[in-house]
């Protein structure tokens, strides 16, 4: 399986669901809170736990049938893709923007773009749902999470998430940025 596609399955992990809450809930639920709806659960700081796993593939079979399946109806899609565009067998994307959703709804979508990206390193960027209930509106949020689950193995995080300088914020000075491993897993 290539590495690009490999990439979009554990991209596509890295967006998930929100977590549901109720009018009367009067602030962030609790890390313990949050851990128990964990339908994949975190191993502490180490690994990211996944919230949801409707729709999202979570085991290596899963992912290489959703990929097969993608493959196989996607192919003269891809081709016609790359003809439009001008591209050759060498021809890559250096980035691209996905729909933030699952497998079912953006697979095709997934598929057509990961297909070409050839990168040494990839940056996801994705929402917080809940950033308002946690007082984080306006903030970039960083977990603290050493990897994340992932389909093939556990995904690590790269260790330039570490740098003070990482994006132009300073992780501990500025009141824009916030480093939480609870929040992260309540999206």
């Amino acid at each position: 399986m290539p590495a690009t596609i490999r990439t979009a399955v554990c991209a596509t992990l890295l967006l998930l669901p929100w977590f549901p809450l109720t009018a009367q809930d009067a602030g962030p639920p609790s890390r313990a809170e949050i851990g128990a709806r964990l339908r994949l659960p975190s191993d502490g700081d180490r690994l990211r736990g996944q919230l949801d796993a409707v729709g999202f593939v979570v085991t290596q079979a899963q992912a290489e049938d959703v990929l097969g399946c993608l493959m196989a109806e996607e192919s003269p899609a891809l081709a016609e893709q790359d003809e439009r565009l001008g591209m050759t067998p060498e021809s890559n994307f250096i980035g691209g923007i996905c729909p933030h959703d699952d497998h079912l709804c953006a697979g095709r979508l997934y598929l057509r773009l990961t297909e070409r990206i050839a990168a040494p390193r990839v940056i996801l960027l994705g929402v917080f749902h809940k950033a308002r209930l946690w007082n984080l509106e306006g903030r970039l949020v960083f977990d603290e999470f050493e990897a994340w689950h992932g389909p093939w193995g556990d995904v690590p995080v790269d260790a330039l998430r570490a740098e003070p300088s990482y994006l132009g914020y300073s992780m501990k000075n500025a009141s824009s940025v916030c480093a939480t491993s609870a929040s992260h897993q309540s999206v």
